[in-house]
């Protein structure tokens, strides 16, 4: 069966010679990007110990970028080398041969920009709403292909368009709900997080003792490396508390045999407690200035996500028009 063959008054759109060069500097910058996140994990295993923060920047951040770039230089690989555009529909030439995909059968054109480099692209939907073919800005005329699909989709006698773009915004949107609650939910965290470490350094200063602590485990964390110490306080009718912290390694060394470790504490509420010598202070407690802005843009950054969920609910996006570079609404998919 012979590939399928545009008419001669199709209007043939081709892609970059450079796509394929970007395609592979993606993929190459992606492997660079998961080799420092894996390199990264391994020295926060075994080598130093780090921050949060630090260690979300050695791994995780290269991590998210390396995945990214691959999945933009697969997709420019994959992607269509020339496609053409007449009355009947589109034809697609890529790697696997040539197809055509019928007016009849394209339900909805929407564009968006790549999560990564904010590339634009289009993506063909059947009536279904199931995807057709993505084609990225690497194409010459790019904007005039879009035009030119797009006014073949709501030429057709059956419009579907509109209910699909709504369909697929609304299901953004509720994504967008759901990421702005979580977001809302780690604000929320912080800020009682840090409420609750004010509060025990409040009464460690105003009611707490000195005492004893009874060691349960002398340990090294699974690096090797950290020393770390565990230990049980008794307090006031019965309560008692225990408590894993980690100790200066000089320290730590002097208590190799000991049963019992120089605390200090609060009778009333024995899990308020600290070492009196030789605690190493963790990297996670910022302070309540620090604590407390950080609850605050989280909570910040979950509004913002949720004004995007509503906007998103009723079709409608901001950002910057492709023809004119002006910011502002627009609706999903344009």
């Amino acid at each position: 069966m012979n590939d399928p063959q545009p008419a001669e008054s199709a209007q043939l759109f081709f892609r970059r010679d450079n796509a394929g060069i970007q395609g592979v500097l993606f993929i190459i910058g992606g492997c660079v990007a998961l080799g420092f996140a894996a390199i990264g994990f391994l020295l926060a295993l075994f080598v130093a110990r780090v921050s949060p923060f630090a260690l979300q920047a050695m791994t995780t951040l290269p991590a998210l970028i390396g995945l990214g770039a691959l999945g933009a230089g697969l997709a420019a690989l994959r992607g269509p080398s020339q496609i053409s555009v007449d009355a009947d529909g589109v034809v697609i030439v890529d790697r696997k041969g040539s197809r055509r995909i019928p007016w009849r059968d394209i339900g909805l054109a929407a564009a968006s920009s790549g999560s990564l480099h904010q590339r634009r692209q289009i993506t063909l939907f059947d009536l279904r709403g199931k995807s057709l073919v993505t084609v990225a800005d690497n194409f010459s005329d790019f904007e005039l292909f879009v035009d030119l699909v797009r006014q073949h989709v709501n030429e057709q006698e059956v419009a579907v368009a509109e209910p699909l773009r709504m369909r697929k915004s609304r299901r953004a949107a509720l994504m967008f709900g759901a990421f702005g609650i979580f977001m809302a939910m780690v604000g929320g965290f912080i800020a009682y997080d840090t409420s609750s470490n004010a509060r025990a350094a409040r009464l460690l200063a105003a009611s707490g003792v000195e005492g004893e602590g009874t060691i349960l485990r002398h340990f090294l964390a699974p690096n090797g490396i950290t020393c770390r110490l565990e230990y049980e306080v008794a307090g006031d009718n019965g309560q008692t508390a225990t408590r894993n912290a980690e100790v200066e390694a000089e320290y730590w060394d002097k208590l190799e045999g000991a049963t019992t470790v120089p605390i200090r504490y609060v009778p009333a509420e024995p899990h308020i407690n600290k070492l009196l010598a030789g605690e190493v202070k963790s990297k996670n407690e910022f302070g309540p200035i620090g604590g407390y802005g950080l609850g605050a843009l989280a909570g910040c950054m979950a509004l913002f996500i949720f004004v995007v969920a509503v906007m998103h609910w009723y079709g409608w996006d901001y950002g910057t028009d492709p023809k004119t570079g002006k910011l502002g609404f627009r609706k999903v998919g344009t």
